[in-house]
């Protein structure tokens, strides 16, 4: 059985780096542990965050398998 690495889940990064990251104030904490964790990594060139923008079934689906691996 696969034991997960929870030290990786609790990485957070600095979302000020990315543009137009118009982030809720409640999102914030979530949104900087996905970034660093790997989750989301931007939109594009990978430095704008879109959190209100809809994603595509491809961007979720990635979304999911990237936190599938952190969690199996």
């Amino acid at each position: 059985m696969h034991t997960p690495h929870f030290s990786s889940l609790y990485r957070y990064s600095n979302i000020l780096s990315y543009t137009a990251a118009d982030v809720s104030e409640w999102a914030v904490s979530v949104i900087q542990w996905a970034c660093g964790a790997g989750v989301i990594s931007g939109t594009g060139d990978g430095s704008t965050l879109s959190p209100q923008a809809q994603a595509t079934r491809a961007e979720a689906a990635t979304m999911l398998v990237r936190f599938a691996k952190l969690i199996l």
